[in-house]
This record gives structure tokens, C-alpha cells and sequence, in this order.
């Protein structure tokens, strides 16, 4: 059995695109086995608040929010929490969280320094 020129040139275009995924594929089974670059001494890690984190009792001083609680606000808009969302996580209203986000912005956004929460961040 002969193999025409076309058929050759259709199975060296799938040997090479066969190349492609492996390689492909290796890159991302690399990039999962890879740890991530180790954090230099003394460095602070920023915990994303969970629900409960913003239920916390120290987030609050009577009804307003606490220096901690308006740290844990600013987190919640730095990932992209909408004003009913946050609202609801920190049981406040929605005009509270606009306001707030005004704050949030005038802070720098997601450029602002964040504060650090002795209950919640951690030093590594």
C-alpha cells in the first residue's frame, strides 16, 4: 500500500498538534506539582473573610463597623463582592456598603494597604 503525499502531510499535521496538547499538558501537570515561591520572613498573609469571619462579634462596635469589621468590608469589595453580598456577609444594609465603597476608593481600591487583623491574618 502506497501513502499519497496528502495523507502524509494529514498525519504530520496530527503528529505535530499531538505535540501540542502533550506539551501543553505537561505545562499545567508542572505548574500544579510546582509549590508556590515560599513567602519572605516576617511577611503578612491577608485571609480572604469567610461568612463567618464577617459574623464576628469584633466587627461591630453597637451598629457601626469596627476598624477590623471596615477592613473586612474593603476585603470582601477587593474580591468583587456586589453591595447585596456584602451586605448580607456583614449584616449590614446596602446604603451602608456603598457608602463604605466610597471609602473603599477613596483608599486606593484594590491598591489601598490593607490593615492587618490579629484574629484573622497571619505572619508567616
Amino acid at each position: 500500500m502506497t501513502i499519497t503525499p496528502d495523507v502524509s502531510a494529514a498525519i504530520e499535521a496530527a503528529r505535530h498538534e499531538a505535540h501540542i496538547v502533550l506539551d501543553r499538558s505537561f505545562d499545567l501537570l508542572r505548574e500544579r506539582l510546582t509549590p508556590p515561591p515560599a513567602a519572605s520572613a516576617g511577611s503578612i498573609s491577608y485571609k480572604t473573610p469567610t461568612d463567618e469571619d464577617c459574623r464576628d462579634q469584633r466587627n461591630k462596635n453597637g451598629l457601626n463597623l469596627s476598624p477590623e469589621g471596615l477592613e473586612i468590608l474593603f476585603r470582601l469589595l477587593d474580591g468583587g463582592a456586589g453591595y447585596n453580598s456584602a451586605g448580607r456577609r456583614m449584616s449590614i444594609t446596602q446604603t451602608a456598603v456603598k457608602n463604605r465603597k466610597k471609602d473603599w476608593e477613596a483608599a486606593g481600591g484594590l491598591n489601598r494597604p490593607k490593615m492587618f487583623i490579629p484574629y484573622l491574618d497571619t505572619i508567616v
